[in-house]
């Protein structure tokens, strides 16, 4: 995976493929904790990696969603949760952050505090 390295230098103790075969994954995830999957933040939030994940979840356990929820109504329980996180500039209550952080960007940029990547 061409990102590992760079994931693992942000902290990362295990970088797994997304591509992975949902057995597979199962697999790989039950090698390295035998502990119940509580908590997955799906950063991608495709049809399949929220199925996906949901499905990896333990009872009890959260799926955190980037986008909007793409898992059928018939397969979602009371058993696990599901909640999204969504971030805007343009919400009232987040302009004045908001502000800020665009006037601070140039010169994050400058510093090298934050990347352009390809």
């Amino acid at each position: 995976m061409k990102n590992t390295e760079y994931l693992k230098s942000l902290g990362a103790t295990h970088v797994l493929d997304r591509n992975l075969s949902p057995s597979s994954l199962t697999t790989t995830i039950a090698e390295i904790t035998q502990q119940p999957v509580q908590l997955i933040f799906d950063a991608v939030s495709t049809a399949d990696t929220q199925n996906l994940g949901y499905e990896l979840l333990s009872h009890g356990g959260t799926l955190v969603l980037v986008r909007l929820l793409l898992i059928p109504d018939d397969r979602i329980t009371s058993e696990k949760r599901v909640t999204a996180v969504f971030g805007s500039p343009f919400l009232p209550d987040r302009r004045a952050l908001s502000a800020e952080m665009y006037r601070q960007l140039t010169g994050m940029f400058e510093r090298g505090e934050l990347k352009v990547s390809a």
